[in-house]
Protein backbone atom coordinates (compact mmCIF):
# COMPACT_ATOMS: atom_id res chain seq x y z
CA UNK A 1 0.00 0.00 0.00
CA UNK A 2 1.27 3.34 -0.80
CA UNK A 3 0.65 6.88 1.44
CA UNK A 4 0.78 10.01 0.46
CA UNK A 5 2.56 12.46 3.14
CA UNK A 6 1.95 16.33 2.05
CA UNK A 7 4.93 18.71 2.49
CA UNK A 8 4.93 22.13 2.57
CA UNK A 9 7.76 23.83 0.27
CA UNK A 10 9.72 27.07 0.35
CA UNK A 11 7.26 28.88 -1.44
CA UNK A 12 4.58 27.78 0.62
CA UNK A 13 3.28 25.33 -2.47
CA UNK A 14 1.97 21.87 -1.05
CA UNK A 15 3.58 18.69 -2.16
CA UNK A 16 2.84 15.11 -2.36
CA UNK A 17 5.67 12.55 -1.21
CA UNK A 18 4.07 8.96 -2.15
CA UNK A 19 5.49 6.22 0.92
CA UNK A 20 5.31 3.02 1.21
CA UNK A 21 4.22 1.33 4.24
CA UNK A 22 6.93 1.63 6.65
CA UNK A 23 6.64 5.44 6.10
CA UNK A 24 9.51 6.28 4.03
CA UNK A 25 10.24 7.23 0.55
CA UNK A 26 9.99 5.55 -2.66
CA UNK A 27 12.88 4.94 -3.86
CA UNK A 28 14.95 5.84 -0.75
CA UNK A 29 17.86 3.78 0.75
CA UNK A 30 15.11 0.70 2.24
CA UNK A 31 16.67 1.84 5.67
CA UNK A 32 20.14 0.49 4.77
CA UNK A 33 23.31 2.33 6.50
CA UNK A 34 25.72 4.30 4.33
CA UNK A 35 28.38 1.53 4.53
CA UNK A 36 26.06 -0.72 3.43
CA UNK A 37 24.97 1.39 0.06
CA UNK A 38 28.71 1.31 -0.51
CA UNK A 39 28.86 5.11 0.47
CA UNK A 40 32.00 6.84 2.17
CA UNK A 41 31.87 10.16 3.60
CA UNK A 42 35.51 11.10 4.08
CA UNK A 43 38.54 9.44 4.06
CA UNK A 44 41.43 10.39 7.33
CA UNK A 45 43.43 12.62 4.82
CA UNK A 46 40.14 14.31 3.16
CA UNK A 47 39.05 15.34 6.83
CA UNK A 48 42.57 16.38 7.81
CA UNK A 49 42.82 18.93 4.58
CA UNK A 50 39.24 19.83 5.27
CA UNK A 51 40.16 21.40 9.05
CA UNK A 52 43.03 22.65 7.66
CA UNK A 53 40.93 24.71 4.60
CA UNK A 54 38.67 25.91 7.71
CA UNK A 55 41.16 26.59 10.25
CA UNK A 56 40.79 30.53 9.42
CA UNK A 57 37.24 30.16 10.31
CA UNK A 58 37.04 30.70 13.94
CA UNK A 59 38.86 33.92 13.28
CA UNK A 60 36.54 34.87 10.75
CA UNK A 61 33.54 34.56 12.80
CA UNK A 62 35.04 35.42 16.35
CA UNK A 63 35.73 38.87 14.79
CA UNK A 64 32.04 39.24 12.91
CA UNK A 65 30.76 38.38 16.13
CA UNK A 66 32.09 41.15 17.69
CA UNK A 67 31.26 43.46 15.34
CA UNK A 68 27.40 42.16 14.46
CA UNK A 69 25.60 44.65 16.40
CA UNK A 70 22.80 45.66 13.80
CA UNK A 71 20.82 43.90 10.49
CA UNK A 72 22.87 45.37 7.50
CA UNK A 73 18.85 44.95 6.46
CA UNK A 74 16.39 46.20 9.03
CA UNK A 75 18.78 48.82 11.63
CA UNK A 76 17.21 46.70 14.52
CA UNK A 77 19.40 45.77 17.46
CA UNK A 78 20.59 41.77 17.29
CA UNK A 79 20.74 40.45 20.52
CA UNK A 80 22.77 37.60 21.32
CA UNK A 81 24.95 37.66 17.47
CA UNK A 82 26.53 34.80 17.08
CA UNK A 83 27.77 32.62 13.34
CA UNK A 84 24.08 32.31 12.25
CA UNK A 85 23.52 35.95 11.60
CA UNK A 86 27.14 36.12 9.43
CA UNK A 87 26.21 35.97 6.21
CA UNK A 88 28.60 34.97 3.24
CA UNK A 89 28.01 36.65 0.34
CA UNK A 90 29.98 33.87 -1.76
CA UNK A 91 28.90 30.47 0.04
CA UNK A 92 32.18 29.21 1.80
CA UNK A 93 31.81 26.02 0.78
CA UNK A 94 32.44 26.47 -2.93
CA UNK A 95 34.42 29.66 -2.65
CA UNK A 96 37.16 28.58 -0.45
CA UNK A 97 39.45 31.24 -1.67
CA UNK A 98 37.59 34.03 -0.38
CA UNK A 99 35.83 32.39 2.72
CA UNK A 100 37.79 33.69 5.49
CA UNK A 101 37.73 37.13 3.60
CA UNK A 102 36.28 40.03 6.48
CA UNK A 103 33.90 41.59 3.38
CA UNK A 104 32.46 38.35 2.27
CA UNK A 105 29.89 38.99 4.63
CA UNK A 106 26.55 41.04 6.00
CA UNK A 107 25.13 40.97 9.27
CA UNK A 108 21.25 40.09 9.14
CA UNK A 109 18.84 38.76 11.61
CA UNK A 110 18.04 34.60 11.24
CA UNK A 111 15.23 35.10 9.41
CA UNK A 112 16.87 37.24 7.07
CA UNK A 113 19.59 35.69 6.31
CA UNK A 114 17.85 32.58 5.66
CA UNK A 115 16.01 34.59 3.06
CA UNK A 116 18.90 36.11 1.75
CA UNK A 117 20.74 32.78 1.19
CA UNK A 118 17.76 31.23 -0.52
CA UNK A 119 17.36 34.22 -3.09
CA UNK A 120 20.79 34.13 -3.68
CA UNK A 121 21.15 30.75 -4.29
CA UNK A 122 17.97 31.06 -6.62
CA UNK A 123 20.16 34.10 -8.11
CA UNK A 124 17.10 36.05 -8.05
CA UNK A 125 19.20 39.33 -7.82
CA UNK A 126 15.84 41.34 -8.79
CA UNK A 127 13.95 40.17 -5.95
CA UNK A 128 16.69 40.59 -3.91
CA UNK A 129 16.66 44.32 -4.81
CA UNK A 130 13.09 44.63 -3.80
CA UNK A 131 13.68 42.32 -0.48
CA UNK A 132 17.14 44.20 0.86
CA UNK A 133 16.81 47.40 -0.06
CA UNK A 134 19.41 48.32 2.70
CA UNK A 135 21.60 45.39 2.33
CA UNK A 136 22.02 44.54 -0.94
CA UNK A 137 23.52 47.81 -2.33
CA UNK A 138 25.98 46.98 0.14
CA UNK A 139 26.95 43.44 -0.40
CA UNK A 140 27.15 44.13 -4.85
CA UNK A 141 30.01 47.01 -3.22
CA UNK A 142 31.46 44.15 -1.43
CA UNK A 143 30.89 41.61 -4.44
CA UNK A 144 32.94 44.33 -6.68
CA UNK A 145 35.90 43.74 -4.14
CA UNK A 146 35.51 40.08 -3.25
CA UNK A 147 35.40 38.85 -7.13
CA UNK A 148 38.86 39.76 -8.16
CA UNK A 149 40.30 37.74 -5.14
CA UNK A 150 38.27 35.01 -5.76
CA UNK A 151 40.27 31.75 -7.61
CA UNK A 152 36.62 29.65 -8.38
CA UNK A 153 34.55 30.43 -11.03
CA UNK A 154 30.78 28.91 -10.20
CA UNK A 155 27.69 29.58 -11.22
CA UNK A 156 26.82 32.36 -8.53
CA UNK A 157 30.27 33.95 -9.31
CA UNK A 158 29.25 34.11 -12.78
CA UNK A 159 25.32 35.05 -12.53
CA UNK A 160 26.78 37.98 -10.11
CA UNK A 161 29.50 39.73 -12.84
CA UNK A 162 26.68 39.42 -15.62
CA UNK A 163 24.32 41.48 -13.08
CA UNK A 164 27.10 43.88 -12.22
CA UNK A 165 28.55 44.22 -14.99
CA UNK A 166 31.90 43.64 -13.49
CA UNK A 167 33.95 43.12 -17.16
CA UNK A 168 32.52 46.60 -18.08
CA UNK A 169 33.40 48.14 -14.29
CA UNK A 170 36.88 47.01 -14.64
Amino acid sequence: MVFIKQLVGLNGVMKSKPLNNKGKGLGSSKGLSSKKRGLKFGTTKNKVKRKEDRECLQEYFKYHVEKCIISDESKLKISGPGVANIAHLLPKQIYKSVMCEKINAIYLSLNEHGRFDYLLGCLNFQQLEVEFKNSWPIACKRYLELLPLTKEEGELSLAIKKYLNYEESL
